[in-house]
């Protein structure tokens, strides 16, 4: 009787071991927001002395606490780069503020970045010091739509390609 329960015990051991390894093998993979590198907002001076003098740079102010800005993030920019010419992901900066959020400190981008909230998106002149000439920011009741932020892009003066037409970019009326 010994015999039979300890082999019943090594059978489920061995069953189990099995299943374990073989769903290790093809556990599925997500793709996440991790693959797109991120700026700390701690460092985003450093980074600005780095680059050359008279660069223009699209920051896009992202927190890990929004449900809004990784929505943004995976699904209107991931749209946005396959509507468009150039690789929007290589385009814009993504500069994590989570920190700032988390401290409450998210005043700070409207003294500097010109940005009250996120997600939202400046396009910085770099001179003598980085300078804000255009920013766009979700009011709150809607967010940002692919089509918004193509139309900001273009206003900015980036050329998107070709196959885009300014025409076809439809931005919702509050």
């Amino acid at each position: 009787m010994l015999k039979k329960i300890l082999f019943t015990l090594l059978a489920m051991l061995v069953t189990y071991s099995s299943v374990t390894i073989i769903y290790h093998i093809f556990e599925p993979h997500y793709e996440s927001s991790d693959a797109v590198s991120h700026i700390y907002y701690d460092s985003l001076d450093e980074y600005f002395r780095s680059q050359p003098s008279g660069s223009t740079h699209y920051l896009y102010f992202y927190s890990v606490y929004s449900r809004d800005c990784r929505y943004v993030l995976n699904t209107v920019l991931a749209t946005v780069d396959s509507e468009v010419d150039p690789d929007v992901f290589k385009i814009i900066d993504i500069v994590d503020v989570s920190d700032l959020e988390h401290d409450d400190n998210l005043y700070k981008l409207q003294e500097k970045w010109k940005v009250s909230s996120v997600p939202s998106f400046a396009a910085v002149q770099l001179d003598e010091i980085p300078r804000v000439f255009s920013t766009l920011e979700s009011d709150g009741d809607t967010l940002l739509s692919s089509g918004t932020i193509e139309k900001w892009l273009v206003d900015c003066g980036l050329n998107l390609g070709a196959g885009f037409n300014t025409q076809q970019v439809e931005v919702p009326v509050p």
